[in-house]
């Protein structure tokens, strides 16, 4: 941040208001930071699940393959998604290649 904010201001009760609002972002800035970090942390099931998507197959058949139900399947996906910030199976492939979560094939 501008260490200079609020410097060139003769009001005392504006200067401390921005040295406030100033503090306030750096918080903001540092707990986000941490919020990005973590939205990229893929449980090792969820990067299961997206491996075998990313294999072709389906949610009924990623279910057999794993002894899982399909509502278990389908929830791994939703968390996924949400992690990765996608809305469906072809972002959520496109997003986890680039971020390496992928084995290679």
């Amino acid at each position: 941040m501008d260490e200079t904010i609020g410097r060139n201001s003769t009001n005392p009760s504006t200067r401390e208001s921005l040295r406030a609002i100033r503090s306030s972002l750096s918080s903001l800035i540092a707990k986000s930071a941490h919020l990005r970090e973590e939205k990229f942390e893929l449980s090792h099931r969820e990067r299961e699940v997206l491996q075998l998507v990313s294999q072709g197959l389906t949610s009924p058949e990623i279910a057999e393959k794993l002894f899982l139900s399909l509502p278990t399947i389908k929830s791994h996906l939703a968390s996924s998604y949400r992690k990765l910030g996608v809305a469906n199976r072809v972002e959520a492939l496109s997003a986890a290649q680039k971020l390496g979560l992928l084995a290679k094939q």
